[in-house]
Parts: C-alpha cells; structure tokens; sequence
C-alpha cells in the first residue's frame, strides 16, 4: 500500500502542527494498514464509530 501512504503522509503534512493517525480494515479479508499506528492518540467518540462510503449497506450484528 506505498500509495495509500504516501497520500496519507501528504494530507499528515498539511494537517501539521497536529498530528495525524489512520487505521484501516478489510472486514472480508482481515488486511489491516496504519499510519502512525504505533502512536497513542485520546479515545475520541468518533474514533470508535463504523465509517465507510453512503453506498455501503447498513452494518447489521451476524445472528
């Protein structure tokens, strides 16, 4: 994932003097990615909410 990186790093650069931090999830395959992931951030509401395109169906818990 170079690429997703370095857009990632470009957009961390613009956002300076704060501090960006990433992480992502394939659900399907388990492929995880992160940038700055070895970072500790402050648990924020947000940060623990489901995120993902309007097109995407409505996330429901497995029976």
């Amino acid at each position: 994932m170079p690429q997703l990186t370095t857009e990632v790093a470009q957009i961390a650069e613009r956002a300076r003097p704060g501090v960006l931090g990433v992480g992502v999830m394939n659900l399907e395959s388990g492929e995880s990615w992160d940038f700055n992931g070895e970072r500790r951030f402050p648990c924020r509401a947000c940060s623990r909410r489901r995120w993902g395109p309007r097109s995407w169906p409505r996330w429901t818990p497995a029976a």
